[in-house]
C-alpha cells in the first residue's frame, strides 16, 4: 500500500502535475537504508572525518537526498541529533529531532554532488517553500525551515533570511528581501501537537501568502508597502531544517517530525505544489487500492 502510494506520486511528477521544472530542492527523508529510530549520518559540521587535515568534499555525508535532481542534499549537523521515524506523511520515513538539538541543512561549500542549481545561491523574485510537520511540543518560536544569516541585505541586524515557523499555535513566515527589508506574516492557525500539517509559504513578489493543507489562509501580506525589491534575501545561503539562526547563534529549534520539504523559484498554485495536499493523498490512496484489487 505504501509503495503503491509512493509510485503514484512519482507518476504524477512524470505527468507534469507537479512543477518539478521550478523545484530547486526537495527532500522526503525516505532514503534507501533508513531504519526507524536510526541516526542520520552527519558530518559533525566542518568535521574532518577522513583525518586528512582539511575539511573537504570527502567529509560530506548525505542525510537526505535532494529529489529535484540539482544535488542539494541535506547533511545532519551531527548524526546523533537527528534520526528517521517511520511515522510519516507519505508512508515511508520522516525526520525527527533527538536529544533536543535537531538540525540538518545544506552545505554547498563541501557538497560534491551539486550538478544543477545551487539552492544556497538563489534569490528568486517569486518563490514557494513547502513543508509537512507534526509538532510534538508546541511553544515559543520553532523554525522548521530556515535560511541562515545574519545581516541579510546589509540590514545590520541579527536576523536571518528565512524563518518558516510555529509561534505557539500560530504559523508564521518571516523573511528578509535582497534590500534587507523584513516581511513577516503570522496567522492564528490553531495548530496542535501530534497532527500532520501540509504547509506552504508563497511569494509572487507582491503578496506573501500561507497555505494549510492546500487551503489559502484569509490573511495575506502586501510586500510592496515594506520593500522595493522583494526578492528572497540570500544571507549565508544555507538552508536549514528544524532550526533558525539569529546573529551567530542557532536558535528556534523545532520539536517534532518534519517530512516533504520543497523549495521552488516560482509562486506555485496549490494544484502544482510539489507536496500533495491531504485530499490528493486520499485520492491517490484510493487509486492505489483500486489498482491492487484489479491485480487480484
Amino acid at each position: 500500500m505504501k509503495m503503491m502510494l509512493k509510485v503514484s506520486i512519482v507518476l504524477l511528477a512524470m505527468m507534469g502535475l507537479n512543477a518539478y521544472g521550478t523545484t530547486i530542492a526537495h527532500w522526503d527523508f525516505a532514503d534507501v537504508g533508513a531504519i526507524d529510530g536510526a541516526n542520520m549520518p552527519g558530518n559533525g559540521e566542518r568535521a574532518d572525518l577522513d583525518s586528512d587535515g582539511a575539511m573537504d568534499t570527502d567529509d560530506f555525508r548525505i542525510s537526505s537526498t535532494d529529489l529535484s535532481g540539482n544535488g542539494n542534499h541535506l547533511t545532519a549537523w551531527t548524526g546523533s541529533w537527528m534520526h528517521w521515524n517511520a511515522d510519516s506523511y507519505m508512508g515511508d520515513f520522516s525526520m525527527q529531532n533527538n536529544n533536543n538539538w535537531p538540525a540538518a541543512g545544506t552545505d554547498s561549500a563541501y557538497n560534491p554532488y551539486i550538478t544543477g542549481i545551487d539552492a544556497e545561491a538563489i534569490t528568486p523574485a517569486q518563490w514557494t517553500i513547502e513543508a509537512v510537520i507534526k509538532p510534538t511540543a508546541l511553544g515559543g518560536n520553532q523554525t522548521f525551515v530556515g535560511r541562515d544569516g545574519p545581516n541579510v541585505g546589509g540590514s545590520g541586524s541579527g536576523a536571518a533570511a528565512v524563518y518558516f515557523s510555529t509561534r505557539g499555535t500560530d504559523l508564521a513566515i518571516e523573511y528578509r528581501d535582497v534590500d534587507g527589508a523584513g516581511h513577516n506574516l503570522q496567522i492564528d492557525a490553531g495548530l496542535s501537537n501530534d497532527i500532520w500539517y501540509s504547509l506552504a509559504a508563497v511569494s509572487d513578489g507582491s503578496t506573501l501568502s500561507l497555505y494549510i493543507n492546500g487551503t489559502l489562509q484569509s490573511t495575506t501580506l502586501d510586500l510592496t508597502t515594506t520593500g522595493t525589491d522583494t526578492a528572497l534575501g540570500q544571507g549565508e545561503g544555507i538552508w536549514t531544517i528544524s532550526r533558525g539562526k539569529w546573529s551567530t547563534s542557532h536558535v528556534d529549534r523545532f520539536f517534532g517530525l518534519v517530512d516533504e520539504v520543497a523549495i521552488s523559484d516560482e509562486a506555485l498554485a496549490p494544484e502544482t505544489f510539489v507536496v500533495p495536499e491531504p485530499a490528493t493523498l486520499v485520492l491517490l490512496s484510493l487509486g492505489s487500492l483500486a489498482m491492487i484489487r484489479k491485480r487480484k
